[in-house]
């Protein structure tokens, strides 16, 4: 009996929730011919869906008509406070009213009602029909728009705009809305054998991307790698080292896949290896020939 009358108490609190819902339209049309207060009170001032239906994420206005005048985008989160909302798109940036007919998109999710309402002296009729929808067209802050060219370097890691191309004032920053693919597609191999003369290997001379490393080492005694972030390397100097590895000594064979992250390690400069046989980042002894192997992935 407790257990009844407990569900029966949990039902009940969501009973104005639904009842509310019960309420709610997906569509509503009408025409404007008078200007009116945000409540919408004077008869033909506004167009409004006063209860829209849950996870609304967009809301599609059209206006048809001849009129002058400004009509306003406006909704409430509480369900009667309404206020002009600036996510309303048409083939510009967004705004939040018109002036002209035409169709306009507006971000909706979070509100519980729309209007559409003349804010300015209205002449003429201007026909207003408002449907709303689930899913959401656009992401971002909604700032402003972008036309033209987007230059995209995956290696530096820049964005720009071509020559010519324009980024709207609301946008102060290109990068904060457009998200790299951090691992271009595809990537280069190569390998090196050591030659008891020389501890320097040049990976790529200019900036890139480095995403696998690995070393074979045959000798008695540990093997010590450095990567360069330089177009060729010092290896008596510390200059410009961005990754240390350790290679366990082996006379048999011990190999090492270095672990990387899975979207590569950028280099601004150059990708370049010192190997030597003494942990030291000054240290510039050559390793025997054809006692190690290097091998590396880059683009």
């Amino acid at each position: 009996m407790k257990r009844l009358r407990n569900a029966i108490l949990h039902m009940l609190a969501f009973l104005p929730l639904f009842a509310v819902q019960g309420l709610a339209q997906e569509r509503a049309q009408g025409v404007i011919t008078i200007t009116g207060a945000i409540t919408c009170v004077t008869a033909g001032s506004c167009v409004q869906l006063p209860v829209i239906p849950l996870n609304t994420g967009t809301i599609t206005v059209q206006i048809v008509g001849t009129y002058t005048g400004t009509l306003s985008f406006e909704a409430t989160a509480d369900g009667s406070t309404y206020a002009a909302i600036g996510t309303c798109f048409s083939s510009s940036a967004p705004a939040a009213s018109t002036t002209t007919t035409g169709i306009f998109v507006c971000g909706a999710s979070g509100f519980t009602g729309f209007q559409v309402r003349a804010s300015a002296a209205v002449t003429g009729a201007a026909s207003v029909v408002i449907r709303t929808g689930q899913a959401t067209p656009f992401s971002g802050n909604g700032a402003g728009t972008i036309s033209g060219t987007v230059n995209v370097d995956p290696v530096a890691n820049t964005i720009g705009l071509a020559t010519g191309a324009k980024q709207d004032t609301g946008n102060t920053s290109l990068g904060t809305i457009v998200t790299l693919l951090q691992t271009p597609v595809g990537s280069t191999p190569i390998s090196f054998l050591t030659d008891n003369s020389a501890t320097e290997f040049i990976v790529k001379a200019s900036a890139g991307w480095l995403y696998s490393l690995t070393a074979t080492n045959t000798l008695a005694a540990a093997m010590y790698v450095r990567v360069y972030d330089l177009a060729n390397p010092d290896c008596t100097s510390a200059t410009g080292i961005k990754l240390r590895f350790i290679i366990p000594a082996a006379t048999t064979g011990s190999g090492a896949a270095i672990p990387l992250p899975s979207g590569g390690v950028t280099f601004a400069s150059g990708i370049s290896i010192c190997a030597t046989t003494t942990v030291s980042d000054t240290n510039n002894t050559a390793i025997a020939s054809a006692a190690a192997a290097i091998s590396a992935a880059f683009n």
